[in-house]
């Protein structure tokens, strides 16, 4: 999985891989202890096709 703006690569486990498509856009929350390799994903906030990136906007 990769970050929305800066492309930065995760390796991930919990996701549901089957239910998952390239391009998709995934919001939620993921985290991970020192000691491990892969972050973990916790909650699922949102998921939008691809073409949904023309509207989402980022707020800080």
């Amino acid at each position: 999985m990769s970050e929305f703006e800066t492309n930065h690569t995760y390796y991930i486990s919990g996701l549901p891989y089957k239910l998952i498509e390239i391009g998709m856009i995934m919001s939620g929350i993921i985290g991970k202890k020192n000691a491990d390799l892969t972050w973990n994903w916790f909650q699922t906030d949102g998921i939008y096709p691809q073409r949904g990136k023309t509207y989402i906007t980022i707020k800080r």
